[in-house]
């Protein structure tokens, strides 16, 4: 206001003002008000996103046919005839291990004798 104030002829009354400051604040407060409520359904869309990615990611993990063992470098899928196929039968020691981290292991190195797993 202070920075308006000296742009304005001197016969300008100050209640003839008041009007038009009283509507540039409403509408300010309106904005801040509009503005307000999209920040918080934005926290709100971020959160419920945020918890969708993290039960995604606990629920499945992909695995690439060329990803490598953390541990020994050798293919994490067996391979048939040079092509990455799934373990014949659900035993531990066949099933790949993929961890949240998304650290992966062949059950073979895994269960094998006991090494430093990398970070």
């Amino acid at each position: 206001l202070e920075d308006v104030l000296p742009l304005l002829p001197q016969e300008v009354p100050m209640h003839a003002l008041q009007p038009v400051v009283q509507a540039r604040f409403r509408e300010e407060i309106a904005n801040e008000e509009q503005q307000r409520k999209a920040a918080e359904q934005a926290r709100i869309t971020l959160s419920l996103l945020q918890r969708k990615t993290q039960a995604d990611q606990q629920r499945a993990f992909f695995v690439s046919p060329m990803q490598l063992c953390e541990l020994c470098g050798s293919p994490l899928l067996p391979r048939a005839g040079g092509a990455p196929q799934l373990p014949a039968a659900p035993s531990m020691v066949r099933a790949a291990v993929v961890f949240p981290c998304l650290h992966a292991f062949p059950g073979r190195c895994l269960f094998s004798a006991p090494r430093a797993i990398p970070p």
